[in-house]
């Protein structure tokens, strides 16, 4: 069925949680990339967002903090556990769009007419992964680097229970396509470290 919406739709707002985390940026920018290879229309929106927290992201300026006037058909929320973290409800009630929530935090108040939930996963992006595979999209260097960014800030630097051998081949392949994991945990420790 997602695959059927990214096809129909015209204008796809992709949307995380404010205040984000690297899951919920490296989300975004993944699967703004992706849908842009499908040729699909794409706005990445966060709430209140400074690209500066983040500087030295690739596409990071591509976020903006303001929801789109055009029409948007579809949107894809990420990450957020309660529907009203995205600060979406003018567009879905402008709009009315296909909504589809992607998260791997316990099911709360995600909301859409699709709730891909599932807490087995490491993050958001570890899902994403799993999506560009079913809708065959070939996963290049800059986006390998961001589904693995993702992964590894929501796993502590692959130190949390939730790092597991599945995680880990991911991480494989990710690595496969030139995706580098001491960049990874390097820019979330600098991060990190700037942040306090």
């Amino acid at each position: 069925i997602i695959k059927k919406k990214i096809k129909e739709s015209r204008h796809i707002l992709v949307v995380a949680h404010v205040s984000p985390d690297f899951d919920a940026v490296s989300s975004v920018l993944a699967l703004g990339r992706m849908l842009k290879k499908r040729g699909r229309k794409v706005t990445l929106f966060i709430s209140s967002f400074r690209t500066y927290f983040f500087d030295g992201l690739g596409g990071i300026e591509k976020i903006t903090p303001k929801l789109p006037k055009e029409k948007v058909d579809l949107v894809f929320g990420l990450d957020h556990a309660k529907v009203e973290r995205l600060g979406i409800t003018q567009v879905l009630e402008r709009d009315e769009p296909f909504f589809i929530s992607i998260d791997h935090h316990p099911r709360q108040a995600q909301g859409g007419d699709i709730q891909w939930v599932d807490t087995t996963k490491a993050s958001t992006t570890h899902m994403l992964y799993e999506l560009a595979r079913r809708i065959k999209v070939l996963i290049d260097s800059e986006t390998a680097f961001l589904l693995l960014l993702g992964i590894v800030g929501d796993t502590a630097g692959l130190s949390q229970p939730n790092t597991t051998p599945e995680v880990l081949k991911v991480i494989a392949d990710l690595m496969k396509r030139e995706a580098s994991l001491p960049h990874a945990q390097a820019f979330i420790s600098e991060w990190a470290s700037v942040a306090e």
